[in-house]
This record gives C-alpha cells, structure tokens and sequence, in this order.
C-alpha cells in the first residue's frame, strides 16, 4: 500500500544541494544575492592538485608563488578553492587533478575569506575542520560538471530569490510516497 506524507524537507533537487547548503548561510537574502552574483558563492568549489591522491590534512598550507607573495606566508594551514577550474588549470597546467570542496558549516570571515588578488575567484579556507572533500578527479571532467552546474542553478534574481526561500524554508509542503 502506498501513503503519501507531507515531509518538512525542502524541494531541493540533490544536484542543487551545493547552492542550498551555500544560501542556508544567510539570515538576509541580499546578501546571498550579492556574494552569489559578485564573489561567484555559488556553493560548488574546486582545489585543483597535482596529486591524483590528494587527501586533505589538518596541516595544509598554500604553497605556490602567487599565494605567498601576497601574505599567505605558508604559516597560517588553509586551503585555497576556486568555483573556477577551467581559470586555474590555465594558472597551473601541471595540475592535473581537481577535487570537489564544500564547507556548509563555516562562517564566511571567521572560517574562510573570499580571496581578491586579480586572479579570478578564490577563497581561503583556514579552518580546515569545516571542510568536506570529495573525491580526485581529473581537471578535465571536474571543468564539465562545473559548466553543467552553471547551467542549472538559478539566472535570475527572482529565481534566485524563490530558490533562497526554498533553501531556508523549515516546512515546505512536498509530498513523497512511503510504501508501507
């Protein structure tokens, strides 16, 4: 027999999820709206590695020119992510590798800092313990699943605007079927 429930789960699709857990961060839509339209937080970001195993350790520091010569001494562990991997496999052609980063839980400022140096899209993570890593994967395909993630999320404000209430919603109606 089938029966039908009202869940209290948001009518997310799971390809979306990187963008929802990003817009459950903020209290004031326009504030999504702007660092999703001006700093590219689109929920989905990219470390790109030269190491097919990557696996990422506490200790984890930046260590190429361009992040040492503007502050990020190699002291402070974080990790540098980008939603861009097609921009920086350009910077780093010997990287041929890409893994996918989420930090839902970290407070923009405290946990990571949004990067602006000239390069294209960046954000240094420094709390590490706040970081998801999915699995390598080469640069190549990590390029196409973010132009077809690009394709899907929201163009419009006011789609952003319905996909960010959605996100936040506590209750929305959906109904799944439970076999019973």
């Amino acid at each position: 027999m089938i029966e039908e429930h009202i869940t209290d789960k948001p009518a997310i699709p799971p390809e979306l999820e990187p963008l929802a857990q990003e817009a459950r961060k903020y209290d004031d839509f326009q504030k999504f709206s702007d660092d999703y339209s001006f700093r590219q937080m689109r929920g989905r970001y990219w470390h790109i590695t030269e190491d097919p195993h990557f696996k990422l350790k506490k200790e984890y520091k930046p260590r190429d020119l361009s992040s040492l010569s503007v502050g990020f001494t190699g002291i402070e562990p974080g990790l540098m992510v980008s939603y861009t991997p097609d921009v920086w496999s350009e910077y780093f052609p010997g990287r041929k590798y890409a893994v996918e980063v989420r930090f839902p839980e970290a407070e923009k400022s405290k946990d990571y800092t949004i990067v602006e140096r000239g390069f294209g899209h960046e954000i240094f993570i420094r709390n590490l313990d706040k970081v998801e890593v999915g699995e390598v994967i080469p640069i190549e395909q990590a390029i196409r699943e973010e132009e077809q993630y690009n394709k899907i999320i929201p163009q419009s404000k006011e789609k952003l605007k319905s996909f960010w209430e959605a996100a936040k919603k506590a209750s929305p109606k959906r109904i799944e079927e439970h076999i019973i």
